[in-house]
């Protein structure tokens, strides 16, 4: 969500580029969700509909959370020769999730802080009440849920501690390269 600000003056570039060629621009945005709490993400995405403008947040924290996908790592580890179960993926995603809770707790924390700053003002929470509601939502989270670790946990950081904790032991080498081949 690093770049909820852009939203609105890309908008205003359209309107500009519209009134200068006299051709209509529809803008489409997708945004990460970089841990956006869920309570946060429809009033965002109502906040940042306008004229010719249209935004969806990702489902999950972010494009590499889509690699995050036990049946993926089961098919990718026969690239390199070896056989990892969907049960062994899962349990690497969600161990490494776990190994990254605090971070992920972090994250959704600042993007709600960088969100909730482009919302009307009658949206806004205060930093305090906003602080409390977002480790309300975090601390009722369930990290043994893969939708939860997918959805939450940083998708970067946690492929790598997923193919660290996959990779442990083994000459050959599971890579990112090779679940994006797969």
């Amino acid at each position: 969500a690093k770049g909820v600000g852009n939203f609105r003056s890309l908008a205003e570039l359209g309107k500009v580029l519209a009134g200068l060629t006299g051709t209509k621009f529809d803008l489409k945005f997708i945004q990460d969700r970089d841990g956006m709490p869920d309570f946060i993400a429809p009033t965002f995405l109502k906040a940042q509909q306008g004229d010719g403008v249209e935004a969806t947040v990702l489902q999950r924290h972010e494009v590499e959370s889509y690699l995050l996908e036990p049946k993926l790592i089961q098919t990718a580890s026969k690239l390199v020769g070896r056989s990892v179960t969907e049960a062994q993926a899962r349990k690497a995603i969600l161990e490494a999730g776990g190994n990254l809770k605090a971070k992920a707790r972090r994250t959704s924390l600042e993007t709600a802080r960088s969100v909730t700053r482009h919302l009307p003002v009658p949206e806004r929470l205060k930093d305090s009440e906003l602080e409390e509601t977002v480790y309300e939502w975090f601390d009722g989270l369930d990290f043994n849920d893969l939708e939860v670790v997918q959805r939450v946990s940083p998708g970067k950081e946690t492929l790598a501690e997923t193919l660290k904790l996959i990779n442990a032991g083994h000459a050959k080498q599971l890579t990112r390269g090779h679940l994006v081949a797969s």
